[in-house]
């Protein structure tokens, strides 16, 4: 239902350090045309903790050359308050702040995404708020749109309701389901009500474009490709011993 990689199931976090050394080798993989510019902190269960000193490291801690001005970092959540107010208190607002809003209601979101029973649509709603943000800065509504589930014309009403007042960008991201005419049935639904009725009512909404899937490149699917090779390994390795 979201990125794949959830169903590794979660290891651990990466430190800040070993977060910083991913950038450094990233850089070492460009062209000299090519420029890295932006970073994004998106992770299973986005925690906040681990993505403040991350972020704080690559702006002000990486070796000279490799540093990143605030703006041009996010940090990406599933909606942990403590985080969000610590993440504006530390950077002034000047880091990008992205949410994984996915459902209008609690009814919904705490069916698909658990972490809203912890802290619901409305606590979430006032850390967005309060979140120091810098004029012209809007926040990002990441929004999966799934069928039948929260994409009908109920759903993109109180959406529309939900984020009324907040500088917001909404990202409409279609379901990555392995079968290719559900995507494409999903891309469509994007275009269609929720985007339209946002748009109508003044709410700055993109639809996400699928890069990656045909060559199992998508968010999290070549980390499942790897562990999946890792366990036939030692499938392998226990059957020849026996």
């Amino acid at each position: 239902m979201f990125c794949a990689s959830g169903q590794a199931g979660l290891q651990r976090g990466l430190t800040a350090s070993e977060i910083v050394a991913q950038v450094l080798i990233s850089k070492t993989q460009l062209t000299p045309q090519e420029e890295l510019k932006n970073l994004v902190f998106m992770g299973m269960a986005s925690r906040s903790t681990t993505t403040t000193n991350g972020a704080r490291d690559s702006a002000a801690h990486a070796p000279s050359g490799a540093r990143h001005e605030p703006a041009r970092i996010t940090v990406s959540t599933v909606g942990l308050v403590p985080g969000i107010a610590r993440l504006g208190a530390d950077f002034g607002g000047k880091v990008g702040l992205a949410v994984s809003l996915h459902a209008p209601n609690d009814v919904i979101r705490d069916r698909i995404m658990p972490m809203n029973r912890k802290f619901p649509i409305v606590e979430l709603m006032r850390a967005l708020r309060e979140y120091p943000l810098p004029q012209r800065r809007r926040i990002t509504i990441e929004y999966t749109l799934m069928n039948g589930v929260n994409d009908g014309e109920a759903e993109a009403r109180e959406l529309v309701q939900l984020l009324r007042g907040l500088r917001v960008k909404v990202n409409l991201m279609p379901d990555e389901p392995d079968q290719r005419l559900r995507a494409e049935g999903a891309e469509r639904r994007a275009r269609g009500g929720i985007s339209a009725r946002a748009r109508a009512a003044g709410v700055s909404c993109f639809v996400a474009r699928r890069r990656g899937d045909e060559v199992s490149a998508a968010c999290g699917q070549l980390a499942i490709a790897e562990d999946l090779v890792r366990k036939k390994r030692e499938r392998d390795a226990a059957r020849e011993k026996t």
